[in-house]
């Protein structure tokens, strides 16, 4: 009985295992490859293969400031009028000065020099600044920029045509000074006042569109191809 015990089946595996912390080997005898495991959490990438945004950046635009709400952008406006009216206004006054020195076709004169020097200004300005610095001194104070369509700095083009809304008033500024001669001074002064009224109209449309805009593009931006003010915080 003891015999048969001791003499039973015996298991010819046994200490033949791997050693440990070697991997078991493959039966089949095929090697091996490790594959990359996919992240996990929110490093996994969204549905259709795009990565996921990183924290605070915009999800409306291709920059990544957050668009610029209606009233920050009312005031770097008002900033940049100051900055360009003073200015101007010293110029315009010291042609007109010149201008009454020489007589009425003087003061004409240069009445209508005094109202291209106002339009060259101001456009100039606007265009040149957000095409080449991506903001005026008013953005920059306010903490906000101008983007291309594409992103990056608006071109020349796109600047100017975002812009052009303020030739109502600037155009009718100039009519009315070239007919301003003589007693059709009546006449220009009306142009002016009836272009500042249209002028006013057209800030209060694009005003509107802003505050519509999920992405406050007003309908200066959408003329200009789809440019956009955004933070730089």
């Amino acid at each position: 009985m003891e015999e048969i015990m001791t003499t039973g089946p015996q298991d010819h595996n046994f200490g033949t295992g791997p050693a440990p912390g070697h991997p078991e080997p493959n039966p089949s005898g095929a090697q091996d490859y490790a594959y990359p495991q996919q992240p996990q959490g929110d490093l996994a990438p969204e549905s259709g293969g795009q990565q996921p945004r990183p924290a605070g950046m915009s999800q409306t635009g291709p920059g990544s400031g957050r668009p610029g709400e209606l009233v920050t952008r009312f005031l770097a406006r008002m900033v940049d009028g100051i900055i360009v009216a003073v200015p101007i206004a010293i110029v315009v006054v010291f042609l007109q000065i010149l201008g009454r020195a020489m007589g009425s076709i003087g003061e004409w004169l240069f009445g209508i020099l005094a109202a291209a020097v106002y339009v060259v200004a101001v456009m100039g300005y606007f265009s040149w600044m957000e095409a080449n610095k991506g903001q005026t001194l008013g953005k920059l104070v306010l903490k906000l920029r101008t983007e291309g369509p594409n992103g990056g700095n608006p071109t020349m083009q796109e600047a100017f045509k975002r812009n052009a809304f303020n030739l109502i008033t600037l155009a009718g500024y100039f009519v009315g000074a070239v007919v301003s001669i003589g007693i059709l001074w009546i006449l220009g002064s009306i142009i002016q006042f009836l272009a500042g009224l249209a002028g006013l109209a057209v800030v209060i449309m694009i005003a509107i569109s802003i505050n519509s805009s999920p992405t406050k593009q007003g309908l200066h931006d959408k003329f200009a191809g789809g440019t956009r003010v955004v933070t730089t915080e």
